[in-house]
């Protein structure tokens, strides 16, 4: 067994912050990950392993919506987990600061019609270095933390097909 996590990197010391067990701390960091995020990209530092993925993505423009592509002058931006779940549902990188129509958007989350509707602009090369990819497991680790089961009342839970499949009406006449 010894030697075993020898291939591991080492925490430098500003990463401690991410292993205190005060809320108030913790919740400052989890609203700085994009900040970080960014931040980690500029700067390179050989130190920390990259890795590269091909993903496609959306449309790199902060002016119009990711799922119906309208230019739009108010809208909300997406969120960390948000994105996170696009990701994970569609395969589509979604840059941050990437904004979305308020229609498309219940309770704080995308509704499931919106996830068959995002724009996919091209493919590209999504690079992540360690604390990206663990920026990464957090969203992903939230976001599961938030899923629930069926709930018939809330239009994020299923989308039209589905609901029908299993209700035998539609969205529109239950809801």
């Amino acid at each position: 067994m010894e030697g075993d996590f020898d291939r591991f990197c080492l925490r430098d010391k500003s990463d401690n912050e991410f292993l205190t067990n005060d809320d108030d701390e913790t919740a400052m960091v989890v609203d700085n990950y994009e900040e970080r995020i960014m931040e980690s990209s500029v700067q390179t530092d050989p130190q920390r392993p990259r890795i590269s993925i091909t993903v496609f993505r959306c449309s790199k423009s902060h002016q119009s919506c990711v799922v119906c592509g309208i230019e739009i002058i108010s809208a909300k931006v997406l969120s960390s987990v948000q994105r996170t779940m696009i990701f994970l549902k569609r395969g589509v990188f979604v840059s941050p600061g990437s904004r979305c129509c308020s229609e498309h958007i219940v309770k704080k989350q995308l509704t499931v019609e919106s996830f068959d509707k995002i724009c996919i602009s091209k493919t590209d090369c999504w690079t992540l270095d360690s604390f990206g990819l663990q920026v990464l497991l957090t969203d992903i680790r939230s976001m599961l933390l938030q899923q629930n089961s069926f709930n018939f009342d809330d239009p994020t839970s299923l989308n039209e097909e589905a609901y029908k499949t299993i209700v035998g009406l539609t969205k529109g006449i239950h809801m």
